[in-house]
């Protein structure tokens, strides 16, 4: 697995105004500045275990998982960190649904889900490949209802993984950069142009929303290095990595036809995950042996 190391990450909070179920419509922004952060550092903490990937949920509970399947949980604020129970390959994708329920993908197609709290991890029907193809992208509602993707493949369940139902991607579309599932019917795409996609019909048709970012680095690697989520159709967050070095975020309150910008602190890594309230995002950095909190205001 190829490593490298990132510099800095963008944030782009989106308020998205309701669009046509149909067709495509490409849509101009423009940036304000807005002196003013509304994120900062919560807490930085040391992790005793090599990982790709760790998330928490909340400030108490979260997860890491790894190389060979290996799969850890705290519900100390990273004080403690057992050992779940998992079989698989090495891991890069991870979504906390709950204090309970939480799921994992990676490498040989092999998908895992825990219903108590990490301790151990079920088997569910595989999606995706081995790596560069693996699944890393994972987005559920609940136990059943959910998004699961590979750079170039997206699947959708409602019943809990036993069957992944392939989603047609959106025409124009290049790679699977970050992504988030509202409802049963409502999710959003950015791909690696920086481009955002919306369907509110489960995925048979997709709307177009060019972000006019020119500083975002494209580069797919095996974990995420973007996070979106949104709250409801006006309000999401989106992170991701800049090319410049700099650690930024945008607000929009239109549907992204303007933004305003935010100077965020100056950290970095190899890995995010934004908690499913859009106010929580874990960086990694050290290898996996740091995650660094950030935190809205």
């Amino acid at each position: 697995m190829k490593t490298k190391k990132i510099t800095a990450f963008l944030c782009i909070t989106i308020l998205c105004i309701s669009l046509p179920g149909c067709g495509s419509t490409d849509v101009k922004s423009s940036t304000v500045i807005q002196k003013e952060s509304n994120w900062v550092v919560s807490k930085s903490i040391n992790v005793p275990h090599k990982n790709t990937l760790g998330g928490f949920y909340s400030d108490s509970f979260g997860i890491t998982v790894g190389y060979s399947g290996e799969v850890h949980y705290t519900n100390d604020a990273g004080i403690t960190w057992p050992k779940g129970n998992n079989e698989s390959l090495c891991r890069f994708g991870l979504d906390i649904v709950s204090e309970k329920i939480a799921w994992n993908c990676g490498n040989g197609a092999g998908v895992r889900k825990t219903i108590d709290g990490g301790q151990s991890w079920k088997a569910v029907t595989d999606f995706g490949g081995t790596e560069p193809d693996q699944c890393r992208y994972l987005s559920f509602l609940n136990e059943n209802v959910g998004w699961i993707a590979s750079p170039k493949k997206l699947g959708s369940t409602k019943d809990g993984g036993q069957n992944w139902k392939e989603v047609k991607l959106p025409e124009g579309l290049d790679e699977i950069f970050a992504m988030n599932l509202l409802n049963e019917d409502i999710g959003y795409l950015i791909d690696t142009k920086a481009t955002l996609y919306t369907t509110k019909d489960g995925g048979l048709s997709w709307t177009k929303k060019p972000l006019n970012i020119t500083d975002i680095d494209n580069t797919i690697w095996p974990s995420n290095v973007s996070a979106i989520r949104f709250m409801d159709e006006k309000n999401g967050t989106l992170f991701y990595n800049s090319i410049e070095g700099k650690l930024k975020c945008l607000n929009t309150i239109d549907g992204g036809n303007t933004w305003k910008q935010q100077i965020l602190p100056d950290i970095s890594g190899n890995g995010m995950y934004l908690s499913s309230d859009g106010k929580l995002l874990s960086i990694n950095s050290d290898g996996g042996g740091k995650i660094t909190l950030l935190k809205h205001k």
